[in-house]
């Protein structure tokens, strides 16, 4: 493109934003016509944290959001900075005893299930002891339970290259949750009376992350549990890798679904990873509104190309992208310096990759996660710290589960694209998202996404005499706003989410 027609369309870009300022945009649907069917469906990543203990003061207001939620596939993650929450060997054994210890997660494994009770769940104790690494000393851990511990994971290389030393730890943890206890190294026997259901067992976490895992390793200790475990439960559904970086590292995810890399029969379920949006540690609050948007359309452009990996791998595997947020400038600080509008704008990026999301097909999207606090990547919390009540973050995930449903009908708005038009006053910026949803029932809904802090005006066809639900910048944590349409025009606040059920 010359230098003169990269001037002229600045101009015309220039030109269309005054009068799309002046011009709300007009969104109009052929509801005659819906395309495809919804099959993606939201879920909540739920880390293990301290905060989730019996006896904190954030305990009952974090289980009643996580119930309050209300969806299928929400995932407990046993994270390894919390060593005596997420490892229940923390000692090898010896000739004459062994140290397991299931006293904290007891406690998050009885309360996640009763607060998820009747519906899918996906666990995942991701952590493995440090004693089976090779490393040059033995790695101490925290005895404060509050105590985050960053040195805890250490090593590259297991102890027994084997694997079973591995498998079978995991063997026994599946056992004391669902079959009633294990047997232990030294051929005592442990009773735990649990008989839980897991839908789905994610095999490790992050794993281009932690210890480094290489993918042919990782696919190794992959076939190891899952042949292990299929044997104890044959309905039980599997999940690997939960990579990380998936942007960075698309050849760990096409080595994993490749079924010749796995041993004859092992089951690929679902493939998962993770993505947050995060600007740079000095960067503003005013400028993070153009990066969020900006990196998950980079986000989606990864996903759409392992999507095509997998379609042409493994078809039947479902995808689940189990994490799924943004980072606040502030992630390892103990001092909170979060902007309130930050919460706002994290809920209006989580829906804008959400909605494109579910153009894509994905089967399940985690909104990352229950509870985040200073020091503790506290950007990424879907609700208060202090208190375990939700924040914005938390109702725009909730506003789209309840509105969104498998089943719903995609119906595309007409509007026209901007760099196929050379009139500014046809031009519209793209500083919304919209989608159209033909409902089961018939019901018509506009999902709507205000990309920017500023307020936007709407025009939607049919909307007159129907109602809007929102979260945005002036309801922040509280309830969506909820306000009956006397005319097509619909006013959004800053980073709105809003779902507009159109009149009949």
């Amino acid at each position: 493109m010359s230098m003169r027609r990269l001037i002229e369309l600045a101009v015309l870009l220039l030109t269309a934003g005054a009068a799309y300022a002046a011009n709300p945009p007009q969104v109009r649907f052929d509801w005659s016509h819906p395309k495809t069917a919804v099959k993606t469906q939201p879920a909540m990543e739920v880390c293990v944290e301290p905060p989730m203990l019996r006896g904190r003061r954030t305990h009952d207001g974090l289980y009643r959001t996580l119930a309050d939620f209300n969806g299928e596939y929400s995932r407990l993650a046993f994270w390894f900075p919390y060593p005596k929450m997420a490892v229940a060997e923390l000692d090898a054994p010896t000739a004459h005893k062994t140290s397991w210890d299931f006293a904290y997660l007891d406690q998050i494994v009885a309360d996640f299930m009763q607060a998820t009770q009747g519906r899918s769940v996906m666990v995942n104790f991701s952590t493995i002891p440090e004693w089976m690494f090779k490393t040059r000393a033995r790695v101490p851990y925290a005895d404060n339970v509050d105590q985050i511990d960053w040195n805890y994971e250490q090593g590259v290389e297991l102890r027994d290259p084997s694997l079973r030393e591995v498998r079978d730890y995991f063997v026994r943890l599946f056992n004391w949750y669902t079959q009633g206890g294990f047997t232990d190294e030294l051929g005592q026997r442990h009773e735990s009376g649990h008989h839980y259901k897991f839908t789905v067992w994610e095999v490790l976490n992050e794993v281009d992350f932690e210890h480094h895992l290489s993918p042919e390793l990782y696919t190794r200790i992959y076939d190891e549990v899952v042949e292990a475990l299929r044997k104890l439960d044959p309905q039980l559904k599997f999940s690997g890798p939960a990579l990380a970086h998936p942007m960075g590292q698309p050849q760990y995810v096409q080595y994993f679904l490749d079924p010749s890399h796995h041993k004859p029969g092992i089951p690929l379920d679902f493939v998962s990873y993770h993505f947050y949006a995060a600007p740079d540690a000095d960067e503003s609050a005013a400028s993070e509104e153009h990066t969020f948007f900006k990196m998950m359309d980079g986000f989606l452009a990864t996903v759409r190309s392992i999507e095509l990996e997998r379609q042409r791998l493994t078809p039947r595997t479902r995808t689940f992208i189990n994490e799924l947020g943004t980072m606040s400038t502030d992630n390892f600080s103990p001092n909170e310096s979060i902007p309130e509008s930050y919460w706002a704008l994290s809920s209006a990026a989580f829906a804008y990759a959400y909605l494109n999301l579910v153009k894509q097909q994905i089967d399940l999207v985690g909104g990352a996660e229950l509870i985040n606090y200073p020091t503790q990547v506290p950007g990424a919390s879907l609700t208060d710290w202090n208190t375990g009540e939700p924040n914005a973050r938390y109702r725009g995930l909730k506003l789209l589960s309840d509105a969104i449903r498998p089943g719903d009908r995609l119906v595309d708005d007409d509007e026209r694209d901007l760099l196929n038009v050379d009139d500014p006053s046809t031009v519209a910026p793209k500083y919304y998202a919209v989608q159209g949803f033909l409902g089961a029932d018939g019901g018509r809904k506009v999902v709507l996404v205000n990309k920017r802090s500023r307020p936007l005006r709407v025009q939607v066809a049919g909307a007159k005499g129907g109602s809007v639900l929102s979260v945005d910048l002036q309801s922040n944590g509280r309830l969506p706003t909820s306000r009956s349409l006397a005319s097509d025009m619909i006013d959004l606040q800053g980073f709105a989410v809003a779902v507009v059920h159109l009149g009949r």
